[in-house]
């Protein structure tokens, strides 16, 4: 039994014994090549130790804090290898900047450490210390590039922002256990009986104010306010972290905090969560209309993106719930390709452009006559987030259409094909600009002759091509990632 436990606990020991090896070799020496190759070894080691957990050891509860399932394998996998690629880009970016590199590796490793612990959390308390070993990290991943001055101001509101959400999320708690008297997850289920209404209405807030929490991690309207400014200014690297697996980690604790009620009338509770998709659906895409900066542009598209997979969690029943899973995990498999592709392509940019600091839109004109390869990959991302079909993200909105329609919920069906048209104009604007051939922007982009830089734009390049060539292929025939699943 000893032995069983630990092998499933291994991915995250060897995640964790990565970290110290790290902070060791740093104190000793600084090597940005060698914090890098520690990084990556040590998240292939956990990556394959992940994938040969047998599925017959599965479910298990270790130490009545962690409870390690099928969902929650598959998404540390997705999270292990998101983590694994956003290393890659980083190393090329970091190698430009004077900073201290090596603390970069650390910080990316501790908050993903505390992505995968807290997909397996079963817990309040590991819910709670997850959360913040995944926000407190981050807040180093986002002022890495302190010369910056709007980095640092979007930095200190983050950290105000995650404080209020930290605190919202232990009152949460308090209150449950107020009533409960438990903070295991199964036991909370079990004791859902209420004797009198006020007990009810407690313990109903505490779980409110607790998805309050995570909604505004995941930047859900109204809490949006700070995502365009976040996306704006804080470095690629931290950014494909952000927008891929740290929100897809919250995305799933919240599904696993809501079946906890599955057996409870939450009619108000759904009509809140219905409307807030609605919302993010329709105010993200339209906000996004009249963005010129291409990462503010992203930053609302991502609002709505995650208005979408707010309708299968919130349609989540008994008899569709196998449906729902698969539209969410397919959702944000789609989701995490198309993003890697969207910002790997433009952290490659950034280097070869004049004027890096330039983020507007139309200075990416002409891109397709400098990096044919790389624009057709970008535009496949693109198309694939709008929703046209042989792409996943084709598939995708079909998914969530059906199972809007199958549950009669009009709005939310009126909501998806909104913002399904309207995000076609903003990404045909972007995918428009790339094929421009405009003289006037004839010199944005630097012949670099540079061996070294040419390797590094070259490997980035197949790792978008890749990916891309991945969105088609699922696009087609989306039974091979089903079947998986």
């Amino acid at each position: 039994m000893l032995n069983n436990i630990f092998f499933l606990f291994m991915p995250y020991s060897i995640l964790f014994l990565t970290i110290l090896i790290s902070i060791i070799c740093i104190s000793i020496k600084r090597n940005h090549k060698l914090s890098f190759f520690i990084t990556i070894l040590g998240l292939i080691i956990s990556l394959i130790t992940s994938t040969c957990i047998n599925n017959n050891n599965i479910p298990a509860n270790i130490s009545n804090l962690f409870k390690i399932t099928q969902i929650s394998l598959i998404i540390n996998n997705i999270i292990l290898c998101t983590t694994i690629i956003i290393c890659m880009f980083s190393y090329t970016w970091l190698h430009q900047n004077i900073f201290k590199k090596e603390e970069f590796y650390i910080l990316l490793l501790l908050s993903t450490l505390g992505c995968l612990m807290l997909n397996i959390s079963s817990n309040m308390i590991s819910l709670f210390v997850a959360t913040e070993l995944i926000s407190i990290p981050f807040c180093g991943l986002l002022a890495c590039n302190t010369h910056k001055k709007n980095l640092i101001e979007s930095s200190w509101k983050y950290i105000i922002f995650s404080t209020i959400s930290s605190s919202i999320l232990l009152l949460g708690i308090t209150l449950i256990y107020s009533i409960i008297g438990e903070f295991h997850f199964k036991e909370i289920q079990q004791m859902i009986t209420f004797n009198s209404h006020k007990e009810e209405l407690i313990v109903i807030s505490g779980f409110f104010i607790i998805f309050i929490s995570i909604l505004l991690k995941l930047s859900i309207f109204p809490f949006y306010f700070l995502t365009p400014d976040l996306y704006e200014s804080i470095p690629m690297p931290s950014l494909m972290y952000y927008s891929t697996s740290f929100k897809t980690t919250f995305l799933f604790i919240i599904i696993k905090l809501y079946l906890l009620l599955i057996n409870v009338k939450l009619h108000f509770l759904i009509l809140i969560l219905k409307t807030l998709s609605f919302f993010s659906i329709t105010i993200g895409s339209s906000l996004a209309i009249f963005q010129k900066n291409i990462k503010r542009l992203l930053g609302y598209a991502s609002i709505s993106h995650f208005g979408y997979l707010l309708i299968p969690f919130i349609l989540l029943k008994s008899d569709t719930y196998t449906f729902s899973i698969e539209s969410i995990l397919l959702y944000i498999i789609g989701y995490t390709l198309s993003n890697i592709i969207i910002f790997g392509t433009i952290c490659v940019i950034e280097k070869d452009q004049k004027n890096k600091s330039e983020k507007n839109l139309y200075s990416y004109s002409g891109l397709f006559w400098k990096y044919p390869l790389l624009t057709i990959a970008f535009t496949i991302a693109l198309l694939s987030s709008a929703g046209i079909p042989f792409t996943i993200g084709f598939i995708n909105k079909i998914f969530i259409f059906l199972l809007a329609i199958n549950n009669q919920s009009w709005w939310l069906t009126i909501g998806t094909i909104f913002g399904t048209v309207i995000s076609l104009y903003y990404y045909i604007r972007i995918i428009k600009t790339l094929f421009i051939k405009n003289k006037e922007k004839s010199n944005t982009f630097t012949n670099s002759k540079n061996k070294k830089t040419n390797y590094i734009i070259y490997s980035s390049q197949s790792i978008i091509c890749f990916f891309s060539l991945m969105i088609i292929i699922l696009g087609i025939y989306p039974q091979i990632l089903i079947n998986l699943l």
